[in-house]
């Protein structure tokens, strides 16, 4: 019983440890680097920690993660006669893994915006976008 509590537990600490993961990266550019890089860097970074943690597409995601974990779960239980306990670590292990894969594709999301933000500053960014927005 105690399973679903302990793996929320490490979920919550580990998502809050990447709080600004993402958000502190810096593009490879060719150019100067300089004190307006900096400045500008610097505001690009801001912006990118706009894209949260908790937007509305990790929501989504763990809350079908959870469903289909608790109906896995109660599947699984049902084969020893304790469908609760099997829904419910079901649904804690399905939404947790779910919403751990969505919030670390944040990481990439903010890395983007960092590299657009640039780009649309004039820096001429070397590095690819991871997705195409």
């Amino acid at each position: 019983m105690r399973l679903p509590y302990l793996f929320t537990l490490s979920l919550m600490l580990f998502l809050s440890a990447c709080g600004n993961t993402g958000s502190d990266y810096r593009p490879i550019i060719d150019g100067p680097i300089d004190e307006r890089y900096e400045l500008d860097l610097s505001q690009c970074q801001e912006i990118a920690r706009q894209r949260g943690y908790g937007n509305d597409s990790v929501k989504t995601e763990a809350t079908a993660g959870a469903v289909t974990g608790a109906l896995f779960g109660a599947l699984a239980g049902s084969s020893t006669g304790d469908t609760g306990v099997g829904a419910l670590v079901g649904a804690a292990v399905g939404g947790g893994t779910s919403a751990a894969g969505s919030s670390y594709s944040v990481i990439y999301q903010r890395q983007d915006i960092i590299k657009r933000c640039m780009s649309g500053r004039g820096y001429k960014v070397l590095e690819p976008l991871h997705y195409r927005y």
